[in-house]
């Protein structure tokens, strides 16, 4: 077996570990970046793409936010992907996902991290909502809960770390997010808030 490039993440179908077979098994498709040396008890992020989450979508998410920083050696990185529809239909397939990379090449299930931008940050929130005691923190740029209930917020993410950025120049996303809430919510606004670059998360 030939041995792994841990310098680009691995598609699932078609690699050294996974080779070709007719059908995607039930958590596919999707990438996955191992950390290099790789470990067992490392933390891992699961990190949804945006627009329609396609596979190219994958692939930008890869080449503008995270192959080029250093940390990422540390990381195993989870990029799921739609094969035929917008991700946004079918992202409760992420915690397969997961599931099936914990299984297969280990990590802390209790160190898994969720974060996604634009489209993927909205996924990335319903998913923590989903099931908050599988992410220990949530990260979105920008992320949107997927309906208006604070009590519901407190209750999926206490004790967790979340954070929620909307750059100044964002007009166009949907003012609820980029509004403050009512008095007694916890929500801080950090300045100067500039549109996300690539490699600038």
């Amino acid at each position: 077996m030939p041995p792994r490039d841990k310098s680009s993440p691995t598609h699932l179908t078609g690699s050294p570990l996974f080779p070709e077979r007719p059908e995607e098994p039930p958590a596919g498709p999707y990438f996955v970046h191992h950390p290099s040396p790789e470990l067992d008890k490392i933390p891992t992020i699961v990190f949804i793409p945006g627009g329609a989450g396609l596979r190219r979508n994958a692939q930008r998410v890869w080449e503008s936010y995270l192959s080029g920083e250093k940390s990422v050696a540390s990381f195993r990185i989870i990029v799921p992907y739609s094969a035929n529809l917008d991700f946004l239909e079918e992202f409760a397939r992420t915690f397969a996902i997961l599931d099936e990379v914990l299984a297969c090449h280990g990590g802390d299930p209790e160190n898994v991290h969720v974060a996604g931008v634009s489209n993927g940050g909205r996924a990335a929130f319903a998913l923590m909502l989903q099931r908050p005691q599988r992410f220990k923190t949530l990260l979105g740029a920008p992320g949107e809960f997927p309906k208006v209930n604070p009590a519901e917020w407190a209750r999926a993410l206490q004790g967790k770390s979340v954070f929620n950025g909307v750059g100044e120049h964002d007009d166009n996303w949907k003012p609820e997010v980029k509004e403050p809430g009512p008095p007694g919510e916890t929500l801080h606004e950090c300045k100067p808030a500039h549109r996300l670059q690539a490699r600038n998360l």
